[in-house]
């Protein structure tokens, strides 16, 4: 990707998240071939960019829809 690629990509992840949001269920499913420390790895840099890292447990590996696309976009922004 280019980098106004990257930008643009940040871009609509950011929009995505406010509209998923603003849904009714924002329960969030890693794919299958996610291993557990990926899913581990991904929900534990959520907490952390989210200012809660005191929050993160390997027993509570659940996430919402538009922390996954909020997270996809900062990630993004600053590659």
């Amino acid at each position: 990707m280019t980098n106004n690629e990257k930008k643009l990509a940040s871009k609509m992840l950011e929009l995505l998240s406010d509209i998923l949001g603003k849904r009714g269920c924002n329960d969030f499913e890693f794919p299958e071939s996610w291993s557990e420390d990926e899913v581990k790895s991904f929900v534990k840099d959520f907490h952390e960019w989210n200012g809660d890292p005191e929050e993160f447990s390997e027993d509570r590996l659940y996430i919402q829809d538009y922390s996954v696309a909020g997270l996809l976009s900062e990630k993004l922004k600053n590659e």
